[in-house]
């Protein structure tokens, strides 16, 4: 009879010292490798995460520091969040929700520790929100925007904690130029916000720009973001512009992206399709850059690291295609009663740096691969428990004599732990006793590692 308080999956004793069957060295190998999963997956699911924002600094330089530090805005950056839904592959089912749970919980953990660690004072979305923001009905996209908020804690807390977020829509939410989903951008602006809209910051101006109105052909719909960003320079002709769009602006042919780059292709070229464009067209990023003349520009849409320079009027304008990690602009406002400085070297007003996340699919191969080394280490473990063992233990002992005790029907049953239990055991049982341990250490384990990674998947949703 066994003891259900030693059975039980919550107990403590019950976890890690359960009774499988197996002598003492099986029962020392299940706890080690349960051992060894606790801290593979605490490693895996939070440690990489921690490790991967907490060595990210904020981009600064030594004399913002030796004035107190005291002008410094800290953005992050994030490009690209479009949550996985039916649209991005056309899978169902469990699979869909499968890489929901995966790519949400990567989102989560990794805005967690951006917003724990760095504390920005402003987090600003680069666009694509929802892979399929511009196909769902107000049903549908409703659903998924909760689903939005509840990944990344959009809620007016964030206000009272000194941290604003600020969002941009992208093709993915309402179209681009002319096949522009109208009803789609009347929704964004209704649930999200505006398209164009400025942030002033110190002596700087954050201009978030709708370049994919700006590029359309209809008159009626471009009309905004021209005038737009015709009264952003006159109503601010003193501060230092940075500039937000979604899709990149032009660059010349083959222009390299710089060594930050991963995908094969090292430049984006110029390219148009179904709801897509790759850059926006050279007349009209001619127009902005010259009106607007910024001292840096960001956009999102690419899905890598790009860093270009733009030439206007003898200005040096640098781009970056942020990854859709978050990358880390820091702002540096001079004090009304500073002096001028006597370095003939400029004092740096904006610094920006990228910084990688883990790569979560070498994360799970990492899991699969130890757990193929968890079962190769208990066949092992069973093999020499019921080889070697059995060699060793030729003779009975007393421990080992039968004992035969009276049965409900009046027929003896030999009770023994010994060579004479495996002589009048269930025959079954005894040929495939090895496969019934293996089968129950897996089990075992399998189980144990899987309830730390659903409990690790779900934690950040709810701190």
């Amino acid at each position: 009879m066994f003891d259900s308080s030693k059975r039980s999956f919550f107990s403590v004793k019950g976890f890690f010292f359960r009774n499988t069957g197996i002598r003492h060295n099986s029962k020392f190998l299940l706890n080690a490798l349960r051992l060894f999963w606790i801290l593979l997956i605490f490693y895996g699911e939070i440690l990489t995460f921690y490790f991967s924002v907490k060595n990210a600094a904020w981009p600064t330089d030594p004399a913002w520091t030796a004035k107190g530090n005291e002008g410094v805005t800290h953005i992050s950056l994030i490009a690209d969040p479009q949550l996985v839904d039916y649209h991005s592959y056309n899978h169902s089912g469990a699979r869909l929700l499968l890489e929901q749970i995966f790519t949400d919980t990567y989102l989560a953990k990794s805005y967690f520790f951006v917003k724990r660690l760095k504390r920005p004072s402003k987090v600003i979305f680069l666009g694509d929100l929802l892979d399929g923001g511009r196909e769902w009905t107000d049903l549908e996209w409703e659903k998924e925007w909760r689903r939005f908020k509840s990944i990344f804690k959009v809620s007016s807390s964030d206000r009272t904690r000194n941290r604003e977020l600020h969002f941009m829509a992208g093709n993915h939410d309402i179209g681009i130029g002319d096949k522009l989903v109208t009803w789609a951008v009347h929704r964004h602006r209704n649930y999200v916000g505006p398209l164009n809209y400025v942030v002033p910051i110190g002596d700087h101006v954050l201009v978030v720009l709708d370049t994919i109105g700006y590029v359309n052909n209809d008159p009626m719909v471009s009309a905004e973001s021209h005038r737009f960003l015709k009264s952003v320079v006159e109503s601010y002709p003193q501060k230092r512009k940075i500039l937000f769009t979604h899709v990149p602006l032009y660059r010349a042919p083959n222009t390299s992206c710089g060594p930050l780059r991963q995908k094969k292709s090292r430049s984006i070229e110029y390219a148009k399709g179904y709801q897509y464009q790759t850059l926006t067209d050279p007349e009209n990023s001619n127009e902005i850059l010259t009106l607007l003349k910024p001292e840096m520009v960001f956009s999102g849409d690419d899905h890598d690291n790009c860093v270009v320079d733009h030439f206007v009027e003898g200005k040096v304008i640098p781009e970056g295609v942020d990854l859709p990690s978050f990358g880390l602009l820091s702002l540096y406002t001079k004090p009304t009663n500073s002096r001028p400085s006597l370095s003939s070297k400029p004092l740096p007003r904006e610094l920006f740096t990228s910084s990688f996340l883990p790569f979560q699919l070498q994360t799970y191969i990492t899991y699969a691969l130890c757990f193929v080394v968890s079962l190769f280490l208990i066949l092992v473990d069973l093999l020499w428990v019921g080889v070697v063992k059995k060699k060793i233990d030729l003779l009975p002992t007393t421990l080992d004599s039968p004992k035969f005790l009276p049965s409900k029907k009046g027929i003896s049953v030999i009770y023994s732990g010994g060579i004479f239990a495996k002589k009048y055991m269930n025959p079954i049982r005894t040929a495939g006793s090895w496969l019934f341990k293996f089968s129950q250490s897996v089990f075992y384990v399998a189980k144990f590692a899987a309830i730390l990674f659903l409990l690790t998947l779900t934690a950040f949703f709810y701190i």
